[in-house]
């Protein structure tokens, strides 16, 4: 989040190992999902692959406003969600983040 205030939107790589930790997720019939890094590159896509394995789409990280709630259905959301509405209102420039490595799937990981 802090390259948004001085990187001048130069995109940077982040190891997919590095936002995502296993944390269970449900894909949608497109095997993809949003996931909440909950801060350093904001919320990505995650997508399924056809043998299992789980990369991360590249993703601009840009204080998208979403509407209330939806970074964290059935959670207390107004903290992220106020936290993004004053990040979108200081100056700083969207960043693409490019991912690298995949998660593998385990037999029995579902």
């Amino acid at each position: 989040m802090w390259h948004y205030f001085v990187g001048e939107g130069a995109p940077i790589i982040a190891n997919i190992e590095d936002v995502y930790h296993g944390e269970p997720v449900v894909f949608n019939d497109k095997n993809r999902t949003g996931f909440d890094t909950h801060g350093p590159v904001g919320r990505i896509v995650l997508e399924r692959l056809e043998n299992g394995d789980i990369v991360a789409k590249p993703d601009v990280f840009d204080f998208d406003k979403q509407e209330w709630g939806e970074r964290d259905p059935g959670g207390f959301p107004y903290p992220k969600e106020v936290s993004t509405r004053i990040g979108a209102l200081l100056p700083g420039t969207p960043f693409e983040t490019r991912f690298e490595g995949t998660i593998s799937h385990k037999e029995g990981d579902e």
